[in-house]
């Protein structure tokens, strides 16, 4: 894959899905080296966050920090197969992240607060806000606004509102 194609393949994605291939690609192209932070953007399965972690860890240098976006999978369960967890946490952006301010930072027991230091540091210098939370599914917004979409759903369903 030559970079227009990566480029193309970039330019196609919908929403935050990014294929293990082309993440891959994407970071063989940049000089996995140089890079300090490396945001997988993959499937929402446990198994393709593992595999996508443990192709990144031998190519990019051991103090990069490998960030997952997940706020569903435990973060602690796609590090405890990696070789060096310490690096690994969630940093969950909202959509569409070019207007969303509000980042997630939720590192797991074991990651290092060296770690979470250089990412909330480059989260912040790209102009967002940073909120740390415990790694628990839904974090924290997506555990408080659950009810209020429960609520709205169970309305509609009771015919007590219209969809627009």
């Amino acid at each position: 894959m030559d970079q227009e194609e990566i480029e193309h393949q970039i330019n196609n994605i919908h929403g935050c899905l990014l294929a293990h291939e082309i993440a891959l690609q994407l970071v063989l192209s940049h000089s996995p080296q140089a890079l300090d932070a490396l945001q997988g953007i993959d499937l929402e399965r446990l198994e393709a966050k593992q595999a996508l972690f443990a192709a990144l860890e031998p190519i990019v240098k051991s103090t990069a920090v490998l960030a997952t976006n997940t706020s569903s999978i435990p973060v602690a369960l796609i590090a405890a197969k990696a070789q060096t967890p310490d690096r690994i946490l969630a940093l969950h952006f909202f959509n569409p992240p070019t207007a969303m301010k509000l980042v997630e930072l939720a590192p797991h027991a074991g990651t290092s607060s060296q770690a979470v230091t250089l990412v909330r540091t480059l989260t912040e210098a790209a102009g967002k806000t940073v909120i740390e939370c415990r790694d628990r599914p839904g974090f924290i917004v997506n555990r408080c606004a659950r009810p209020y979409y429960g609520e709205a759903l169970a309305l509609l369903a009771a015919g007590l509102v219209r969809r627009r």
